[in-house]
């Protein structure tokens, strides 16, 4: 069948963007190893030196041309894995197809069956209260001793085999549709595979759409401009160094984590729905990757679950595992969208930016704030206040420690695990 070879086509082209990440990863290095300082250029009248500083201009400007020819090119190859993709749709779909159309003529051969057991079954009927007549008039005739023994008893014979043959039909029939029935079951059991094949095909059609649809964005923030292009690439590696991975904590940390959220006091009023509650680890997106990257949800997934929370709550619904495969993501990189829908963000996205007075003026219209608790080694964990309880303290919904608890159980949470003070450092806000 075309759809192994179809998969194998498709585990080839998902290799290639490997290669061309780390084509990439390398030509950032060199650009970032070989920058020249202007003030030099300006202050040296020493040609030779000068000579040196046109060469690594123009191997700098060699270098971006490549970084921005390696995007294109990924793009044109997700071109390809989208058009190869749609083609392997198309044929699971005509597979599919034929499938239904064989099982819908087994359908007919079977209703067929039942019609002919259903008249072979009258006719055996029949015979039989006929050959019971006869069988009674024979003993009749038999003790009159008028008539032709003989006779009667070829009759009776006859009679015996025509129920025989009636038999054997209806035998055969039945045989016949155990045969379609089992023709049946391989033909359903083929349609379900492939229509799981379909559904993952959809799937990476889907997360090939999602990724030229990255890459275009990308390439449009940074064409023709090697500081933004190499701002955004350390802007990723700094956002992965403010978040956490829970994982990999010491058992002794994980230990004191517990004991705090064992002994913490639960807020019972300024409650929220958990029905636009998200848990980071949540099996159905934990083991998901966030964006490119080899990054895990359960992991590093607090940004993009607060995320999803906020605009669910707001009426843009869409969980973690959906959100993380969204153009907002180049490797671990969160670029806060603009506008979400409906949604426009009202806050700064810088660090710094908290405004407590803002923040209560959201939550009490209802509105939910995600901020960053942040230590003093600069990383730290996303969390979303939704409302202050009657003692004036903020609850909160925390991606990693759970719904409705309070902002100081989470801020103690992140200082045992780091073993510092902690800040609120950062209010994301959309309405």
């Amino acid at each position: 069948m075309t759809i192994l070879s179809n998969q194998k086509n498709i585990l080839f082209y998902l290799g290639l963007p490997i290669l061309l990440l780390a084509l990439l990863a390398y030509s950032i290095n060199f650009v970032s190893a070989s920058v020249v300082n202007l003030d030099k250029i300006n202050k040296t009248n020493d040609p030779k030196k000068l000579e040196k500083y046109k060469d690594k201009v123009e191997k700098q400007l060699k270098s971006t041309t490549q970084q921005k020819n390696i995007l294109s090119n990924q793009v044109k190859l997700y071109d390809l894995k989208v058009t190869t993709a749609k083609r392997n749709l198309n044929n699971v779909q005509k597979e599919y197809e034929r499938n239904q159309l064989e099982l819908e003529k087994l359908q007919k051969e079977l209703q067929k069956k039942d019609e002919k057991i259903k008249i072979f079954k009258e006719q055996l009927k029949k015979n039989l209260v006929i050959y019971q007549q006869n069988d009674d008039n024979f003993k009749i005739k038999i003790l009159s001793s008028k008539n032709d023994i003989t006779s009667l008893l070829n009759q009776s014979e006859y009679l015996k085999r025509l129920s025989g043959e009636i038999n054997k039909k209806i035998k055969k029939i039945k045989q016949d549709k155990e045969e379609i029935e089992k023709k049946k079951i391989k033909i359903e059991e083929s349609k379900t595979k492939i229509e799981d094949n379909k559904k993952e095909l959809l799937k990476k059609k889907e997360t090939f759409e999602s990724q030229k649809r990255i890459k275009n964005d990308f390439l449009a923030k940074t064409q023709g401009d090697e500081n933004k292009y190499k701002s955004l690439l350390a802007h990723i590696e700094e956002q992965k160094r403010k978040l956490f991975s829970f994982s990999d904590v010491s058992s002794a940390v994980k230990s004191s984590v517990k004991e705090i959220q064992r002994s913490a006091k639960k807020p019972s009023s300024g409650l929220a729905s958990n029905s636009w509650y998200y848990a980071q680890d949540n099996p159905k997106w934990g083991y998901k990757n966030i964006g490119f990257s080899k990054t895990l949800m359960k992991d590093y997934g607090c940004a993009v679950t607060a995320l999803a929370m906020v605009f669910s709550k707001n009426g843009e619904k869409i969980n973690p595992g959906k959100l993380a495969k969204k153009p907002l993501f180049y490797r671990d990189l969160i670029m806060w969208p603009n506008t979400w829908g409906k949604l426009k963000l009202t806050s700064g996205r810088g660090h710094g930016n908290i405004n407590w007075n803002t923040i209560d003026k959201k939550i009490k219209k209802g509105i939910p704030v995600a901020v960053f608790i942040r230590s003093r080694s600069g990383a730290g964990h996303y969390v979303v206040i939704h409302h202050k309880d009657k003692k004036g303290k903020y609850v909160v919904h925390d991606p990693l420690f759970g719904a409705n608890i309070y902002l100081e159980t989470s801020k103690k949470l992140i200082s045992s695990i780091y073993k510092s003070g902690v800040t609120i450092d950062q209010m994301i806000i959309y309405e």
